[in-house]
């Protein structure tokens, strides 16, 4: 199970998933990192909930599936990103960054 310390979104993330599906998690052990996650289903011991990304780095013997789920599942399977930056910064590629989540959709602006 992902770290209430390192990764509080994605431990309440995976309760609320657990709890749309009626059922109870049997947290066994900790890791704020997903190879780490990844490695102790490697050992055997169980089962963890990643996202698709991890695939691409996936120890030998792990196997995927999809969660298709019921309802609320996609509702709650997605990750909310926030933008910080010290607004008084004169990096230019924070000001562009800035400038292309500024601009409104359709605008022609594209990314470099």
């Amino acid at each position: 199970m992902y770290s209430t310390k390192e990764a509080r979104y994605f431990h309440d993330l995976v309760l609320r998933l657990f709890a749309s599906a009626g059922a109870h998690a049997n947290i066994t052990q900790y890791a704020s990192q997903v190879p780490a996650l990844l490695a102790f289903v490697q050992a055997g011991l169980g089962v963890t909930l990643v996202p698709a990304s991890a695939m691409a780095f996936a120890p030998a013997g792990v196997e995927f599936h999809e969660i298709d789920g019921r309802n609320g599942v996609q509702e709650l399977n997605r990750v909310e990103l926030e933008l910080a930056w010290n607004e008084e910064t004169a990096n230019p590629a924070v000001l562009r960054l800035l400038e292309l989540i500024e601009s409104p959709a359709g605008d022609g602006v594209a990314a470099d």
